[in-house]
């Protein structure tokens, strides 16, 4: 990147430096940033950038699609009640051991 474009870039990023510096920012990681090795290292990058920048990282583990497999073969799969995810005793012996 030649410096015409980092200053451009900077300049047009400052004032989301400035809102977000010294604030929490919760983001949940999961999925396909979890399997793909470019992927996870871009999010890493620019958590490590998050931070840098002042901004406080709080990282949330979301659901793979490997745990999800499991989930969906259990003896009693897990339910969504109020927008959370619930699971019966049995299913967390069979997943979990």
């Amino acid at each position: 990147m030649k410096n015409e474009e980092m200053a451009r870039l900077f300049s047009e990023a400052t004032p989301y430096i400035q809102k977000y510096h010294g604030r929490t920012m919760v983001i949940k990681y999961g999925g396909n940033a979890m399997i793909n090795e470019t992927l996870k290292n871009a999010v890493m990058n620019d958590l490590v950038t998050l931070t840098l920048l002042g901004v406080r990282v709080v990282l949330v583990h979301g659901r793979c699609w490997a745990c999800g497999w499991c989930w969906c073969t259990a003896a009693a799969p897990p339910s969504t009640r109020c927008s959370r995810r619930w699971a019966w005793k049995a299913t967390l012996q069979t997943v979990c051991g």
